[in-house]
């Protein structure tokens, strides 16, 4: 089991208390993990329940949490095991679309083609460990987002009801 106060604290380094985004990029590079700012800010955006921009100990425990089940259902899927990094084999459309049931996501097959693609920037067939994260989050966070804009979930129950949730 990961001690969360020493793993936060090894994190912050700046040791304001809370947690930047480019303070999780940097800790997610030292686990051989490539996210971009823009792929770290989402998962600090998703997991900033007080909404100041950071994370905060008590936000802390999600985020790794989140984290840490990609990165476990990748490495499932993709046969590397647990803590796999970017240097473990990657996953092709199939494996993702597998991997992205397995977090609750499904998309209908051409959304899921486009976005296989958008987080495919090599174009080699494969997601690496960092780019299926960052597919997942992003595709969480478009969730969230039709969610909040759908106050009565009419909308979005009747994707759900077609076939089409994420």
């Amino acid at each position: 089991m990961v001690d969360l106060d020493a793993a936060f604290a090894a994190v912050n380094t700046s040791k304001t208390g809370k947690i930047t985004a480019s303070e999780v990029q940097a800790a997610l590079g030292l686990a051989n993990l490539s996210f971009s700012l823009q792929t770290s800010a989402l998962a600090v955006r998703l997991h900033d329940l007080d909404d100041d921009g950071c994370i905060t100990r008590g936000e802390f425990g999600k985020l790794h949490s989140s984290l840490d089940s990609l990165n476990a259902t990748f490495g499932e899927i993709s046969g590397a095991g647990p803590g796999a990094s970017d240097d473990a084999p990657g996953l092709d459309l199939d494996s993702t679309e597998a991997a992205l049931k397995k977090v609750d996501i499904e998309l209908d097959r051409p959304a899921l083609v486009a976005a296989f693609n958008a987080f495919d920037p090599s174009k080699d067939g494969r997601l690496c460990a960092s780019e299926f994260i960052g597919l997942a989050l992003f595709l969480r966070a478009a969730r969230a987002t039709f969610r909040a804009f759908d106050s009565v979930r009419d909308c979005w129950g009747e994707v759900e009801r077609k076939g089409g949730g994420l």
